[in-house]
């Protein structure tokens, strides 16, 4: 879903308390989108990687952008496009767009690709085979073995939510 958007990709890690370190939730990230040319920034919230996204369009022509998010993030994003328009989000400092689209991946489920919510359910349970499928063909078993136990134990510890807000 993500190859298919135009324009120039920003992604948004955020820097909150993770099991993970910030750099290597970027490599998995990079790995999965099998693009290096996506800007993924560590943030500490969705309003800096929308601002570091408007400011690097051009100032000729509009300013579009497209936010691309899971179905169970739906309501996030349209909160997130209204709080945009709306001149709501402190790091746009009053810049706006000219147009915000929103997309979801065409399969609701991607039992063939990359979905957090089904690989936190799936490394909850232990459930190794389910986790490598979304987690993608270009891991080896070994290395999402090692993944999932990283990620079973930050649910475990509350480093990592089961279920996002």
């Amino acid at each position: 879903s993500l190859k298919k958007l135009p324009g120039t990709k920003h992604i948004g890690i955020s820097a909150k308390a993770d099991a993970f370190k910030p750099e290597e939730r970027k490599e998995i990230l990079s790995r999965q989108w099998g693009d290096d040319n996506n800007h993924v920034h560590i943030v500490s919230g969705a309003g800096e990687a929308i601002r570091r996204a408007h400011d690097s369009m051009s100032g000729k022509g509009k300013k579009v952008l497209h936010i691309l998010v899971g179905h169970d993030r739906a309501a996030f994003a349209q909160g997130l496009k209204k709080s945009l328009e709306e001149g709501k989000i402190k790091e746009m400092e009053g810049h706006k767009f000219d147009e915000i689209h929103i997309h979801h991946p065409e399969d609701s489920d991607r039992s063939h690709g990359m979905s957090g919510t089904n690989m936190r359910k799936a490394a909850h349970e232990g459930n190794s085979e389910t986790f490598h499928r979304h987690l993608g063909s270009m891991f080896s078993r070994p290395e999402s073995d090692k993944i999932i136990k990283k990620v079973k134990t930050g649910i475990e510890s509350g480093q990592i939510p089961l279920k996002r807000k």
